[in-house]
């Protein structure tokens, strides 16, 4: 998996989560309490919506595969 440091501020995180759907591998988010969102999964995708409408992730970090890179590269810093 690649590691890239973050995503972008303000981002629209439907779209975003649109774009991880487009994705083969895992994308995953990891907040700055250490917290692990799978995004492929309904129920980190949720919990990841819910926050992202309030800018809860200024310090996260984001993996994924690196095949996956062109379907979300808009949206990392």
């Amino acid at each position: 998996m690649k590691l890239q440091k973050g995503l972008r501020h303000q981002i629209e995180p439907v779209h975003f989560l649109k774009a991880v759907n487009r994705c083969r591998g895992e994308v995953v988010l990891t907040t700055g309490e250490g917290d692990c969102l799978n995004l492929k999964s309904t129920l980190s995708r949720y919990i990841f919506a819910v926050n992202a409408d309030q800018q809860e992730f200024p310090e996260s970090n984001i993996c994924f595969e690196e095949g996956d890179y062109d379907c979300i590269r808009e949206y990392l810093m």
